[in-house]
């Protein structure tokens, strides 16, 4: 971005400011305070002058706290967020809340920051995940003091419309169409640091992100698809459930050695107490893959239990206890003939 950011200021600068139509958000993020190093008709200068003064405009436009302020100005958070020198960061804040202060909208300010926070937030979580890379920590750290709300789903925000902050410019790219939460889009990304993805879930269910929310599929299931194995212990540790969902996703599994991570993690929560799912909930397969070796037989041998399936085959390959493995073999070969 910051190349990106570097050509089209030489291009506004080529073309002339008046020449080009530039949104107030692009003035904010490609403008700067001028310094001593910097000529005062240096273009990032002449942006920065020509943001101050747009701003002016707008709110002079909304003196009446009857008003509703334009969409743009939601956008300059968001750009505002963007903008890489700190001098005109803080400068442009103290700007703004001035201009709310005058025109007596100062309980719109922190509404219009967590909005553009999380939405800013969100991006940077979609942008990780279609790069395979880990998100910026430091932006992120940054995003949830500001206010951002890690519940918040893409999408939510009424005004999103196609262009510059459309989060399905890149939910195509990352192959995934559904809107995501924090947690949802973190499950996802296998391709973060562990310590990077361990990190930002503890930070985010500390900042109320429900681990346990989900339209459909909740981040454990996701994380589970994802073959995200740091992601699951993270989630776990934060409190996910343990559903019937997460666990028949561990079939999508062929990589042994992750399939066996996931496994271990889910069997600690077996045998430690904290899974109150039913052998009705998982099915016969769980019970034979997971070792469990005396429900295994119980169920087989009752005439009214679970038939056996493809799936309890597979399950069956799978089980790494030996003993389970032979007695459940036996019981289905005299079973099936």
């Amino acid at each position: 971005r910051s190349e990106l950011e570097e050509k089209l200021r030489g291009f506004v600068a080529k073309r002339g400011l008046n020449s080009v139509e530039v949104p107030l958000w692009a003035l904010i993020q490609l403008g700067r305070v001028s310094s001593g190093t910097a000529k005062d008709d240096d273009i990032a200068s002449v942006m920065y002058r020509e943001a101050c003064a747009k701003l002016e405009a707008v709110f002079t436009l909304v003196e009446d706290s009857s008003v509703q302020l334009p969409r743009e100005v939601e956008d300059f958070f968001r750009a505002l967020y963007r903008c890489r020198d700190p001098a005109t960061r803080e400068h442009l804040e103290e700007l703004l809340q001035t201009y709310l202060a005058k025109t007596k909208q100062q309980s719109r300010h922190k509404s219009l920051v967590s909005v553009a926070a999380s939405n800013e937030l969100l991006w940077e979580l979609r942008q990780a995940l279609c790069d395979r890379r880990s998100p910026d920590m430091t932006l992120a750290a940054q995003l949830l003091r500001a206010g951002a709300n890690p519940s918040m789903r893409e999408a939510e925000d009424d005004g999103a419309e196609e262009g510059s902050w459309n989060w399905n410019l890149l939910a195509r790219r990352s192959h995934d169409g559904m809107p995501r939460t924090t947690l949802e889009l973190l499950a996802l990304n296998r391709f973060a640091r562990a310590e990077d993805v361990e990190l930002a879930i503890a930070k985010a269910v500390e900042c109320k992100a429900d681990p346990n929310r989900g339209s459909y599929e909740k981040p454990l299931t996701l994380a589970v698809r994802a073959r995200n194995v740091p992601a699951v212990a993270a989630l776990l540790q934060a409190g996910a459930e343990l559903n019937r969902q997460a666990l028949t996703s561990i079939r999508q599994v062929s990589s042994a050695k992750l399939r066996h991570e996931i496994e271990d993690q889910f069997m600690a929560r077996f045998k430690g107490g904290d899974c109150s799912l039913t052998m009705k909930d998982v099915g016969l397969w769980a019970t034979v893959q997971c070792g469990f070796t005396q429900v295994a037989k119980k169920e087989i041998l009752d005439p009214a239990g679970q038939p056996s399936s493809v799936a309890v085959l597979m399950a069956l390959r799978r089980c790494r206890d030996e003993q389970c493995r032979k007695a459940v073999k036996a019981l289905l070969m005299q079973q099936l003939g």
